[in-house]
């Protein structure tokens, strides 16, 4: 892969994960009725907003553009939060479905890191600092549990 290559793919995984946490949050936060944890989730929304900004911004720097997210990715999704919230739509389970969605994007991202290691060190800096927040958040939201 040559530089661009690499930047390019970590940025569209960058952004790819950061899109799904907000459309996550989305689908879950009419189901919530605790307010600390609402609060919780519109901050890392809001987190998710601003590095989706970011790295689209760096997608256009490097003529590209960001990757949609798979729809059937998506529905997936929509489903397991549909299901779960109708048989459990406690603060604890809204967590627990929260954290496992982070996993994943944790595991996405460290496993592009790991393929990217010809990235630039500013974009490889970035999705460092993403996998950073999201053990921030993984702790916000052990305490809902």
């Amino acid at each position: 892969m040559t530089l661009k290559s690499h930047n390019v793919f970590l940025l569209k995984e960058l952004y790819k994960a950061s899109s799904m946490g907000t459309a996550s949050i989305n689908r879950i936060i009419p189901h919530v009725s605790d307010r600390n944890l609402r609060l919780a989730l519109k901050s890392q929304r809001d987190c998710y907003n601003d590095n989706c900004r970011i790295f689209k911004q760096k997608l256009a720097e490097e003529d590209s553009e960001p990757r949609k997210v798979n729809a059937m990715t998506r529905m997936m999704s929509d489903i397991g939060i549909f299901y779960n919230t109708a048989v459990d739509s406690s603060s604890g389970k809204i967590a627990e479905l929260m954290m496992n969605g982070t996993n994943m994007g944790i595991i996405a991202v460290q496993r592009a890191l790991n393929e990217t290691k010809g990235a630039d060190k500013e974009i490889r800096a970035e999705a460092e600092r993403l996998l950073r927040n999201e053990q921030v958040y993984l702790n916000r939201l052990k305490k809902f549990l």
